[in-house]
């Protein structure tokens, strides 16, 4: 069986002139924060990305940004 390893997210938003860069592990990732600082909206984007709907994207502010979103990974 291949394995499918998430390397990194870009999330670009064109609204605010702003993107950020998530390195990820191949092995094991931890999100750790205080409430309300995108824990949740990461992994729903990265959803989002594989192809999911996400309503928690459409009804946020999240939304209005517009992001577009890159994920960069390997099959092995």
């Amino acid at each position: 069986m291949k394995s499918l390893i998430f390397k990194k997210m870009t999330i670009l938003s064109r609204v605010e002139k702003a993107a950020r860069i998530v390195p990820l592990e191949p092995k094991v990732n931890l999100f750790v924060g205080e409430n309300d600082v995108g824990k949740s909206t990461f992994v729903a984007s990265l959803y989002h990305t594989l192809g999911a709907d996400v309503a928690q994207l459409q009804n946020s502010q999240w939304a209005k940004a517009r992001p577009i979103y890159c994920l960069t990974f390997s099959i092995g």
